[in-house]
């Protein structure tokens, strides 16, 4: 294990731990009370198209899996009371992944969905407190983004498993078993878009060709499913204007276009601008990164401020960059900003400001937007005890 990597060890007492474990409890119990009044909305609203998807390939309609006419009939028959489709977008090959929900009842494919990722939430938390310590439970329960996806039947914390598993393979220098894990992320594929050029920056070409295998494979095995037709009704579908549920509240996502949008200058010249000034701190920090996690988790996050459609639940992959950045050793003034950089995105204020509406739902991209630049500055610094410095010419 690379021992920047690891939470210095404090011997805590079985009191402090008591504290620890009741603090986080309470904080879930809270969260628990709060969220479910809404869950009722994310049966009918967000999760019919984790069901009906399915259903439609098991029914011999793969093909016409991105009919918007066809999904809106099978979302009415398990949910009649939603009045709006929520189109199933992800690609097709994931509607494979999901069939075993499609063999239960509505009802309990439900339960067993958001059942399958609080185990998973758990088994992350329980990763967390054997790697970090017990006061890293603090920050998993603080740390808002996956409830959110949890509460609006969203599944943000498989990604989040995904993506901590494959950087686990990776940091074991398992790079081809890192690759393959990574591509299984294109179910949510606008999510890592850096992540590619990454690799190839930093020259790991055993997992970017894994990655570029895998994600081949699924792309063919869904080509495979749609034919020409349907892949063209995909890209009609990603394109459409007019489907509201795809951008409802384009203030409230995580990327730069959201800042634009809260300080009421978004235009496409403006959006061209912050993006290309992410892209280029971005490559900045990949680049001079002196540790792997650094550069590696310096692409995810540039993804998401740069990636369309990026709301509160999506920041959940984040989960692992968080704890490394609070619990970097080490003194002096940088470690203490990246420090406070990660803790301030990792709070529930700045995604709760979300609710209130502009300019206040500025906050959650502001923060990652702060914490990349912070990231990038402490990645690129020079090692203790080395100074950077120009070759200087020497004349006779």
């Amino acid at each position: 294990m690379n021992p920047a990597l690891a939470l210095p060890q404090s011997r805590a007492s079985s009191r402090d731990r008591w504290v620890v474990w009741t603090a986080a409890t309470l904080a879930v119990v809270f969260f628990a009370v709060v969220s479910g009044p809404v869950l009722p909305y994310a049966r009918s609203h967000d999760f019919p198209q984790f069901y009906f998807a399915p259903q439609m390939v098991r029914d011999g309609h793969a093909p016409q899996l991105y009919d918007r006419d066809l999904q809106f009939d099978f979302q009415r028959r398990v949910a009649p009371e939603a009045p709006v489709l929520t189109a199933y977008v992800r690609p097709a090959f994931y509607a494979v992944l999901l069939a075993p929900l499609s063999w239960l009842p509505f009802q309990a494919a439900f339960v067993a969905f958001l059942a399958g990722q609080l185990a998973l939430l758990g088994a992350l938390w329980w990763w967390a407190y054997r790697r970090f310590g017990p006061h890293s439970l603090i920050f998993c329960s603080l740390f808002i983004p996956a409830g959110f996806g949890l509460i609006n039947s969203q599944d943000c914390v498989a990604i989040l498993a995904i993506v901590t598993a494959g950087w686990l393979a990776f940091e074991r220098r398992r790079e081809t078993l890192a690759g393959g894990i990574l591509a299984l992320a294109l179910i949510k594929f606008h999510l890592l878009l850096l992540l590619v050029p990454a690799m190839a920056i930093r020259k790991r070409w055993k997992m970017l060709a894994a990655y570029a295998g895998a994600a081949c494979l699924e792309a063919a095995v869904s080509i495979a499913m749609l034919r020409a037709q349907g892949v063209r009704q995909y890209f009609a579908l990603l394109t459409s204007k007019d489907l509201a549920t795809l951008s409802p509240s384009p203030e409230r996502m995580l990327n730069v276009h959201a800042i634009l949008e809260n300080l009421g200058i978004a235009a496409p010249w403006t959006s061209a601008i912050a993006v290309c000034a992410v892209l280029v701190v971005a490559w900045y920090g990949v680049r001079e990164a002196r540790q792997d996690w650094q550069w590696f988790w310096i692409a995810v996050l540039a993804s998401l401020l740069v990636a369309p459609h990026v709301y509160e639940y999506d920041a959940a992959l984040l989960l692992p960059a968080m704890l490394m950045c609070v619990s970097e050793p080490g003194g002096g003034r940088s470690v203490e900003r990246l420090r406070l950089a990660a803790a301030t995105a990792a709070l529930p204020i700045p995604y709760l400001c979300t609710l209130i509406g502009r300019p206040w739902s500025i906050a959650p991209a502001l923060a990652l937007t702060v914490w990349l630049g912070v990231l990038v500055a402490f990645a690129s610094r020079p090692a203790d005890g080395v100074i950077r410095c120009r070759p200087v010419a020497v004349t006779q």
